[in-house]
């Protein structure tokens, strides 16, 4: 199965509990993994990972063309925030600013010389399909599964930043147009 299908054939109601069961048996170079947390993507886009944004160019080129041009830099990125302890991930959480701290990008980069990741090894692909398996549980996330007329209804939850409902903006124009009491 290529990438783009592995993507596309998302069923809500039966990958989203598959994703949370299998969120904890991560594995790389035949090691287990922590699971991905909010913690560790909050890292990764610190560490401006593109893949992990889920947005934009590189998830698109991913799905169409199983290669977007900064893939191998995400790769590291991702397996390296996840082979770090709690209080590794803490720290570069910890460190906001608008330009990852060099010092944590090279860790990551001396890290996969250590392992062996190089482009177009297996560990790469490997990565790869990491990184494919947690876009699945990011986007296992966005989807709610509830009861509906004989039998389950998948709901895309809604994605709107906080504070940009456009209920909000109707309240505000009802204040607005309300008498004034004094």
């Amino acid at each position: 199965m290529s990438i783009r299908e592995d993507l596309e054939t998302f069923d809500p109601a039966a990958d989203v509990q598959k994703a949370f069961d299998e969120s904890a048996s991560i594995k790389f170079d035949n090691k287990n993994l922590p699971p991905w947390t909010t913690r560790r993507q909050c890292a990764a886009l610190l560490l401006k990972c593109q893949i992990i944004s889920n947005t934009g160019k590189a998830a698109k080129e991913l799905v169409n063309n199983n290669y977007y041009p900064s893939i191998l830099r995400d790769v590291i990125i991702v397996l390296w925030v996840l082979s770090l302890d709690a209080d590794e991930v803490k720290t570069i959480n910890a460190l906001t600013g608008a330009e990852p701290n060099p010092d944590d990008l090279e860790k990551a980069f001396d890290w996969a010389e250590r392992v062996g990741l190089e482009y177009g090894n297996g560990l790469f692909f490997e990565g790869i399909e990491i990184m494919v398996k947690i876009l699945k549980e990011i986007n296992a996330s966005t989807f709610s599964v509830e009861p509906g007329n004989g039998g389950e209804l998948s709901k895309k939850n809604s994605t709107d930043q906080l504070g940009k409902s456009n209920s909000l903006g109707a309240q505000a124009k009802q204040a607005d147009i309300q008498p004034s009491t004094s």
